[in-house]
């Protein structure tokens, strides 16, 4: 997985294409569809994302991630009920500086489920 920082008002721009959000207030949380108003100002933590890519933000900063190096395959977690069927992520592992694999992130990838919680 690549890992880029990008500029606050880009990086919103391009999260609200997103299909998908996990966001994060401090008076809830909520995962589904993107919404199409999103009040910034609220949020403490959100990640948008889509099959390609994933874009997190926290506090003044956000990175957009991309696949890259080695990615793992894809997992499907079931979610508790209130928050959809299940999120679909994809694992990466990076070598360090001994040639050792080692954990790399989790990219978000995709959501299924009618309900949204929030």
């Amino acid at each position: 997985m690549t890992v880029q920082e990008l500029e606050l008002s880009t990086a919103r721009e391009q999260a609200a294409a997103l299909p998908f959000a996990l966001l994060h207030t401090l008076s809830r949380v909520s995962l589904g569809p993107t919404p199409e108003n999103i009040d910034w100002e609220e949020l403490t933590e959100a990640r948008f994302f889509g099959p390609e890519r994933e874009i997190r933000f926290a506090g003044s900063r956000a990175w957009l991630q991309t696949p890259g190096g080695i990615e793992l395959k894809e997992e499907q977690v079931s979610l508790r009920p209130g928050f959809g069927k299940t999120l679909t992520l994809r694992r990466s592992c990076r070598q360090d500086e001994d040639g050792q694999l080692v954990p790399g992130g989790i990219r978000l990838t995709g959501w299924k489920g009618a309900e949204q919680r929030g």
